[in-house]
């Protein structure tokens, strides 16, 4: 019989609890200093079959292995910090942001989310409530003018909101039915 059953279990014992206990790698020097009296103690009142070299030697490698749990417990905690302290700089970042955003749109009159909350019916948005659709409602109005230069003014916001189409994108196929059905086709 040998010391390694005994070996086995208290490194089992620090190293699960360097492991799985959430708690600071400072808190943890007690179960250190356990785990190697605990040998200590066993092999000087118990005794030991190993030779005194071998157990010099398993106490020695114990400690070791005691150590490196304990600078990996540290590693990961300091890990864990840096990415905490990161997701912090991320959401203020964030916030800064969205707020001088807001401030922006405050600034220049737009509506707020809330105004168009207020505007909107079940949920969704209705054209009106918006820029785009106060922009084209206007073509049809009294106040209309020429349609051509009501559809010139819409070409900057069209192209600034991205639904504007490019006449180099479009291509007609004057020979092809693109589709048949209701709504007037």
């Amino acid at each position: 019989s040998t010391d390694t059953r005994i070996l086995m279990t208290i490194n089992i014992y620090v190293g699960v609890s360097h492991m799985l206990l959430p708690v600071r790698w400072r808190v943890l020097w007690p179960i250190e200093v356990f785990g190697l009296a605990c040998y200590g103690v066993l092999v000087g009142l118990i005794g030991s079959p190993e030779r005194s070299s071998d157990i010099k030697h398993n106490a020695t490698m114990l400690s070791g292995l005691i150590v490196c749990s304990a600078l990996a417990k540290r590693k990961i905690e300091r890990h864990e910090r840096k990415a905490f302290w990161s997701l912090v700089r991320e959401k203020t970042l964030r916030v800064e942001t969205e707020f001088r955003l807001a401030s922006t749109i405050s600034e220049l009159g737009v509506p707020s989310q809330s105004d168009v909350a207020v505007a909107s019916v079940g949920g969704t948005s209705l054209p009106e409530t918006t820029l785009t659709g106060e922009r084209f409602n206007s073509l049809s109005g009294p106040e209309s003018g020429n349609l051509c230069q009501g559809l010139a003014k819409l070409i900057p916001m069209g192209k600034k909101e991205h639904w504007l189409l490019d006449t180099d994108d479009v291509h007609l196929l004057p020979d092809r039915v693109l589709g048949t059905g209701s709504f007037g086709a």
